[in-house]
């Protein structure tokens, strides 16, 4: 394979790898070209599918630039220009659908898809009965024409109050303009400014004993009111933001975009990408061919965060920067896209999908197994053990235990008691092992459970959930890890948890009336 590593420059720059027929098939960028390009054939393959490109290669090129930043810039200019097969390759889904304010003598507001058409265009919107309802609202406070060409007479529309018939002439071109202004503030989110610039008008309808128009003026009012009630994304922010969220099952890496101007939720895009593709890349990709905001929400800040806001804010002329939030509404946006994310991904339980992400399972964690020790009466040890498949309890497959082997109340001993007879016995009836182990309690209780596991040879995902916190313990970290309190996965996590423990203490009652009874 002709790929001299040696020729490289120590440089930054971009490099494009070539198959044998001298096609682009993979765009990157470097800090240094010499030793990216290197590690490409010098370590093994990351996944299946650097694998595969490795196999393609016969030749490569490359473009030295002076900074990191210009090859960032200039990796995403020849990607789109290229669209190499082994890069991400962002095409919006042709399903979604937008806004547009026409480009006409007089404009109208109408639902359109492709954006080939002139004029102002708002969206994509995915929620198509919230696109339509938008479309309703906004035509009737602006009072646009509906028609889709001009009719020589005034409609019912007119009639009814709904439209100020530019098509006989009762509305002049500068009317009608100011009537487009108030479509295009309210399709930009601007509601403050147009229930500000409606009550002016119907105090001074009132003013002139013009009744009828403050009352069909408050009527508008009331109308906006309440659609500003039921925005839920609302916040007092003079900036514009996107939303980013991205979640993955072993098949796709599914990341989405809301678009949030000045605190209001106007649209939001959609990619459904290969599990492997890289974050950095896709932010470059995306941002090379959309409106770059002044913030972007994630919940983690991607590799090269610093160069990519260098870069950005490069393109756009203006300050741009990541904010990774933990509390306020900045975190509530995030859980809500996150929801969004992980309902669209596919089938399955959002919970158990939320889960696989914040722990960076493998697998999907279909079946969830959850262990407790309890104590009767600070005397008897007993433990009890939950099944959840798909997030929902699994009643018939729930297991009790009376501790055998361990003198006085020793949670860590017990545990490892319990974790042995269950494991051992499935190993010995051949059934199938959970995706994911809880045990309630911390670092003690997790240790004697993995001991436990080794000792039978088994590798399956355990974590601890120690209550006081809610602290999650994961083996091989040296600090635990604790997620919002709205998240799905803390949610079942804790659903777990209290199932685990009410099967426990139900067990008790059984044995103190057993006790009594004797």
């Amino acid at each position: 394979m002709p790929v001299d590593i040696n020729s490289l420059p120590q440089r930054p720059g971009c490099y494009f790898f070539k198959d044998a027929q001298g096609k682009i098939i993979y765009i990157g960028k470097a800090k240094d070209l010499k030793k990216r390009v290197s590690s490409y054939f010098n370590r093994p393959p990351d996944n299946g599918k650097t694998a595969e490109l490795i196999r393609h290669i016969d030749s490569v090129e490359f473009i030295v630039v002076d900074t990191e930043t210009e090859a960032l810039l200039l990796e995403a200019r020849l990607i789109r220009q290229h669209r190499p097969q082994y890069n991400i390759d962002l095409k919006d889904s042709e399903r979604y659908a937008y806004i547009l304010v026409t480009d006409e003598p007089f404009p109208r507001v109408m639902t359109a898809r492709g954006r080939q058409r002139k004029g102002r265009w708002f969206g994509p919107f995915v929620d198509g009965t919230h696109r339509r309802s938008l479309i309703r609202t906004v035509t009737m406070l602006s009072k646009l024409r509906t028609c889709q060409t001009l009719p020589k007479r005034a409609c019912i529309q007119y009639h009814i109050g709904h439209c100020t018939a530019p098509c006989i002439g009762k509305a002049s071109k500068e009317d009608y303009e100011e009537q487009v202004g108030i479509a295009v503030q309210l399709l930009e989110g601007k509601t403050e400014t147009v229930i500000a610039r409606l009550m002016e008008e119907m105090a001074q309808a009132s003013k002139d004993l013009k009744f009828e128009r403050a009352k069909e003026l408050r009527d508008h009012l009331e109308i906006l009111s309440r659609k500003a009630d039921r925005q839920k994304i609302e916040s007092k922010v003079s900036m514009d933001q996107d939303i980013i969220v991205p979640v993955k099952d072993k098949a796709t890496l599914l990341v989405q975009v809301f678009h949030v101007k000045k605190g209001v939720l106007l649209g939001k895009k959609e990619f459904r990408l290969d599990p492997d593709a890289e974050m950095t890349e896709f932010l470059m990709q995306f941002y090379t061919g959309h409106e770059i905001p002044d913030e972007i929400v994630m919940e983690s800040l991607p590799e090269e965060s610093a160069i990519i806001e260098e870069t950005l804010a490069k393109v756009k002329e203006g300050r741009v920067k990541f904010i990774i939030p933990s509390k306020g509404r900045n975190r509530e946006l995030l859980d809500l896209v996150r929801k969004n994310a992980l309902i669209q991904l596919g089938a399955g339980d959002i919970g158990c999908k939320d889960l696989q992400d914040a722990l960076g399972l493998k697998d999907y964690p279909k079946t969830i197994e959850c262990f407790d020790i309890s104590h009767l009466s600070g005397k008897q040890t007993v433990a009890s053990m939950v099944r959840l498949v798909d997030g929902k309890p699994k009643k018939s497959d729930y297991r009790k235990f009376l501790i055998k082997t361990v003198e006085g109340i020793d949670d860590f001993k017990s545990m490892s008691e319990v974790v042995e007879r269950r494991y051992k016995r499935l190993q010995e009836e051949k059934k199938q092992f959970p995706d994911l182990i809880v045990i309630d309690g911390g670092a003690g209780q997790l240790s004697a459970a993995l001991e436990s596991l080794a000792h039978l040879n088994l590798a399956i995902p355990t974590i601890g959930l120690a209550k006081k916190l809610e602290e999650i313990y994961i083996p091989g970290r040296d600090a635990t890890i604790r997620l919002d309190s709205k998240r799905e996965a803390l949610k079942l996590l804790q659903r777990a948890r209290d199932e685990a423990h009410r099967f426990a203490v139900a067990y008790h009652r059984v044995l103190r009336k057993k006790s009594t009874a004797t």
